[in-house]
Parts: C-alpha cells; sequence; structure tokens
C-alpha cells in the first residue's frame, strides 16, 4: 500500500488511533504524555504521506512508528536525568521483566526429564557438571536435556504468546493467549 493522499492517513488514523493509544497507555501508564506522544505519532503518519514507499503491513508499519516514537521520548528524558545525575542507573526494559515473570511456569509444564535440568541451569545458574552430578547422569546426557529442554520451552512460549517484534527493536509487546489457560490463570491471580 502506498500512502499517497491526506485522506488516507485520516482513514488509517481512525482505524488504529484507539489501539496506538492504549498501546501508549500500557506502556508509560501516564494519560498526558499518552496524548503527546499520540500526537507526535499522527504527524509522523501525516509526514509519511506522499513519500511513495510501499507499506507491506499498515498495522505492524503503524505500530512501529508508535514504538520509535516511545522509544525516542524515552532516550530523550534518559539522556536529561544523565545530565542531571552523575551515576545514573541502567534502565531496565519492562517488556522483557514482565515476559520474564512467566517463564519459570512454562518451564514447569515442561516433562520433568528437561524441565527441571533446564531450571536448575537457566534458572537457578547451577553449572552443567553440578547439575550432572545432582540428577546422577552424565555430563553429556545433562547437557542435551537442557538443550532439549530450551527446544521444548520456544514451543511453549511461541504457542502461549501473540509476540510483537520488530528487525531494529527486537522484541516490543506480548499478549498471553486465551488459549494458554496455565498462564490465564496466572495473570487472574495477578489482578
Amino acid at each position: 500500500m502506498k500512502i499517497t493522499k491526506y485522506d488516507q492517513v485520516w482513514e488509517l488514523w481512525k482505524n488504529y488511533k484507539d489501539a496506538m493509544q492504549a498501546y501508549v497507555l500500557k506502556k508509560t501508564k501516564d494519560p498526558e504524555l499518552t496524548k503527546d506522544l499520540t500526537h507526535d505519532i499522527l504527524l509522523k503518519i501525516h509526514k509519511s504521506c506522499c513519500s511513495k514507499n510501499e507499506i507491506q503491513n499498515v498495522r505492524s508499519w503503524l505500530f512501529q512508528i508508535t514504538y520509535n516514537t516511545m522509544i525516542d521520548h524515552f532516550n530523550i528524558q534518559k539522556k536529561i536525568k544523565q545530565s542531571k545525575v552523575s551515576n545514573p542507573e541502567p534502565v531496565m526494559d519492562d517488556i522483557y521483566q514482565e515476559l520474564a515473570e512467566f517463564i519459570e511456569p512454562l518451564i514447569n509444564l515442561l516433562p520433568e526429564k528437561y524441565g527441571i535440568p533446564l531450571s536448575m541451569s537457566d534458572i537457578e545458574g547451577i553449572k552443567q557438571q553440578d547439575i550432572a552430578d545432582k540428577l546422577q547422569q552424565s555430563l553429556t546426557a545433562t547437557k542435551s536435556q537442557i538443550q532439549r529442554g530450551r527446544k521444548l520451552l520456544k514451543v511453549e512460549i511461541h504457542s502461549c504468546f501473540h509476540i510483537k517484534e520488530s528487525k531494529t527493536a527486537g522484541l516490543f509487546d506480548f499478549d498471553v493467549k486465551e488459549s494458554c489457560s496455565t498462564l490465564q490463570k496466572i495473570i487472574h491471580e495477578k489482578k
């Protein structure tokens, strides 16, 4: 799709504005900042009119603009804070922290043969030789089980999440699928 008329911009805006605002509000948790960033997003979309660039997936393109606008804002804020503070603390990416809360329950869904060594290795940080000793098996078997556990965990992640990522920014959002009852239960318990 090419945006060749300003009417197309307004039509896109009308169709996606609420979803983009909800996404920004979820990430910023600040209604006033959401209004400001949403306005910036509209301006960027408006500027893209008549650029003759082909847009393959309109929704992804719009959310990439939304994501980049938020990142630009937070980078500016980070620079301002760093100039005011001599030893700034590193900023942790909330999205990875959110996702990490679900990893252990997903590991617990794996067969014990793979879940236990994987948890010991990747969650508890135990050396693989020590895991092999504790499980009274060879190091080769332990390494194999951990690798197999990681592959099975990846399958679980893709079956339980709608993951939104881009080539440039990596993971920028995720949602738990309704079909993943184990994680849905965890979400409802948090509320």
